[in-house]
């Protein structure tokens, strides 16, 4: 998955000692990596605002051209790897910089978003999920189709999580449906594929 992140409103702080920006509003669309129909598929677009002063994401810049650079400044592959704003440089290391306080409502705010378009791909799946096990409800194709046990599920939906750390959190727990079929769903963490285990009940 690729995140692409749009700035929608800056505010400009002039101080005397140097001057910041205000990240105000942002906007967040989460891409799929795999192209169909010439295409990047875009799963979700959220508008993220930061309403009080307080909680604006504000950096420094020293460049002339600092929207242009601004602009360009949080594109990351996930959320957890987003480009960091340039820092004011503090002699004291044990003390975070104001910036660098800040910056952390912006990471949060993204990571947030990120966590809810996760548990919307989580329904679907259960959704899906319970289609899948009513085609194999009988026992006898259960018991012929062993080959059939390990079913990807959405590897389009692996693919989205696998440079992530949700992934751990992302369809980790079992369902239990009824007739005696139960499955686990999890992400391997080698291989990163979601499949599914169809077992019978003991």
């Amino acid at each position: 998955m690729k995140i692409a992140i749009k700035i929608l409103s800056l505010s400009l702080y002039p101080n005397k000692k140097t001057e910041c920006l205000a990240l105000n509003a942002i906007e967040v669309k989460f891409w799929t990596d795999k192209i169909t129909s010439g295409a990047r598929l875009c799963l979700k677009s959220e508008k993220i605002i930061f309403k009080s002063q307080n909680n604006h994401t504000i950096f420094y810049y020293k460049s002339s051209n600092a929207y242009n650079n601004v602009s360009l400044l949080y594109k990351a592959k996930d959320a957890t790897t987003l480009i960091k704003p340039c820092r004011k440089k503090n002699k004291n290391k044990k003390k975070k910089t104001f910036a660098s306080k800040l910056h952390y409502n912006f990471v949060n705010a993204v990571k947030k978003a990120y966590s809810r378009l996760l548990n919307e791909l989580e329904c679907q799946q259960r959704k899906e999920t319970k289609n899948i096990v009513n085609r194999y409800m009988k026992k006898d194709d259960i018991i012929k189709s062993v080959e059939k046990t390990r079913i990807p599920l959405l590897k389009e939906s692996a693919e989205y999580h696998k440079n992530t750390q949700f992934c751990q959190i992302f369809l980790n727990h079992c369902i239990g449906i009824s007739r005696g079929i139960k499955f686990n769903c999890v992400i391997a963490q080698r291989r990163r594929i979601l499949t599914i285990d169809f077992k019978k009940c003991c």
